[in-house]
C-alpha cells in the first residue's frame, strides 16, 4: 500500500514547509507520496463530515497539520479514522477557534489523541497542555529547507593561503550608489585592523567596473574578481563581480554586511550568512525575511545598525573574534534548529506509521 502524506496548509508559504518534512522523510529511503491542500490549490476539507469523505477518498497514512488556527471537527475526524496526526508550528492562537464551555470534552478529546504537537513556543505548549494535548514539544519550529550557497573547499583553503591572515569583512548585494557609505565604513575600520580588505559582492555583476572605480576615487586600492580573483596584498577592496562566488567569500568574511537592508530593495535571506559561519551585520530593512532576522536576533546570531553612519563602529566591535564566534555559534544553533524539526517530526511519523502498517 502506498504511503501518504496529507499536509494540511494554512497558507500558501506552508507548501514549503510540507516539502521540507517529505525530504526529511524521504532521506530515510521511504517511498512516500505527498498530498497538500489550503497551499492555493486544493482547498482544504472542513468539518467533521467532509474531512471524513476526503481521508476515506484519498487514504492518507498520516496528517501533518502546519499551522493554525485549528477545526475541531477535521480533528475529530482525523481521530475517528484513527489517522497518525501531528500539529506543526502552533501558536496559542491556534486554539481560539475551538474554545466555549460546551466543547471541552470533545477538544480534550481530540487532542489526547494527537501524535504530536510542536509549538513555536513555551506559552503555546502550555496552553496546548492544559487544552489536553499529551505529547507536546516546545519551541521546536519547522523551517523550509535551508539553501547552503556551495563553494569548494580546495578553493576556501586556496585563497585561505593567498590572503596570509588578512581579516576579511564582507557587504553583499552592492551596487555603486552604496559606495560612499562603504567605502567610509572600512576607512574607519581600518584604524582597529591596517590589512583589513572589504570584499564586496556586486549586487550586478555588470556593475562591477563602475563600483569599483568609484572606490578608488576615494582613495582605495580596488581590484576586481573579473581581472584577478584573487586580493593583492595592497588591495583594500576587492570587488566581486563573477557569479558563483558568494558561498566561498562567505566562508572566509569574519563579518558580512546582509544585502538590501540598509536602502531599498530586498533583504537577503539571513541563513544564507549564517549558515557559513560569518557573523552577520544588518540595517533596518529585513522583508521579506523579518521572521528569520527577529529569531537570529534574539538568539544573539546578528548585530543591527540603524543607518550607515553606526557601520564602521560596528566593524571594528566585530573584528574582536570572541565576539564573532558567539554570533557564529547562535547563527549556527538557529539554522540548524529547523532540520532537528524536520527529523524529529518524521521520526515520529515513521514510529507511528510503522505501528499501523
Amino acid at each position: 500500500m502506498t504511503t501518504r502524506l496529507w499536509c494540511r496548509c494554512n497558507a500558501v508559504r506552508d507548501r514549503d514547509l510540507a516539502v521540507t518534512l517529505h525530504d526529511a522523510l524521504t532521506d530515510e529511503g521511504d517511498q512516500i507520496d505527498l498530498l497538500v491542500t489550503g497551499d492555493g490549490g486544493t482547498a482544504n476539507p472542513t468539518g467533521r463530515r467532509e474531512t471524513r469523505q476526503f481521508i476515506a477518498q484519498e487514504h492518507p497514512s498520516a496528517l501533518v497539520w502546519l499551522g493554525g488556527p485549528l477545526d475541531l471537527g477535521a480533528l475529530q475526524a482525523a481521530a475517528e479514522t484513527a489517522l497518525p496526526t501531528v500539529l506543526v508550528n502552533m501558536a496559542e492562537d491556534a486554539l481560539t477557534p475551538l474554545g466555549g464551555f460546551f466543547q471541552r470534552g470533545r477538544v480534550r478529546t481530540a487532542l489526547s489523541s494527537l501524535a504530536g504537537v510542536y509549538t513555536r513556543d513555551s506559552a503555546a505548549a502550555a496552553a496546548f497542555r492544559q487544552a489536553g494535548a499529551v505529547h507536546v514539544y516546545p519551541a521546536a519550529v519547522l523551517e523550509p529547507s535551508v539553501t547552503v550557497l556551495p563553494y569548494a573547499e580546495a578553493d576556501r583553503v586556496e585563497m585561505a593561503e593567498a590572503l596570509n591572515s588578512r581579516s576579511v569583512w564582507m557587504a553583499c548585494g552592492v551596487r555603486a550608489a552604496d559606495v560612499p557609505q562603504l567605502a567610509e565604513a572600512h576607512q574607519q575600520a581600518t584604524r582597529r585592523s591596517h590589512r583589513l580588505l572589504l570584499v564586496v559582492e556586486a549586487a550586478d555583476p555588470d556593475e562591477g567596473e563602475e563600483i569599483a572605480r568609484r572606490f578608488g576615487e576615494r582613495f582605495l586600492q580596488t581590484g576586481r574578481a573579473r581581472l584577478d580573483p584573487v586580493p593583492q596584498e595592497a588591495e583594500q577592496v576587492h570587488v566581486a563581480d563573477t557569479p558563483g562566488s558568494l558561498g566561498l567569500w562567505l566562508r572566509l568574511a569574519s563579518v558580512t554586511l546582509a544585502g538590501g537592508t540598509m536602502a531599498g530593495g530586498v533583504a537577503q535571506d539571513p541563513f544564507e550568512i549564517a549558515t557559513l559561519g560569518s557573523g552577520l551585520l544588518h540595517g533596518p530593512r529585513t522583508a521579506p525575511h523579518a521572521a528569520r532576522y527577529e529569531r537570529l536576533g534574539a538568539a544573539g546570531a546578528t548585530r543591527q545598525v540603524a543607518d550607515w553612519a553606526e557601520l564602521g563602529g560596528a566593524i571594528e566591535d566585530l573584528l574582536a573574534a570572541d565576539t564573532v564566534a558567539r554570533m557564529v555559534t547562535a547563527g549556527w544553533d538557529v539554522t540548524s534548529r529547523g532540520a532537528q524539526t524536520a527529523n524529529a517530526i518524521a521520526a515520529l511519523l515513521l514510529d507511528r506509521l510503522d505501528r499501523v502498517a
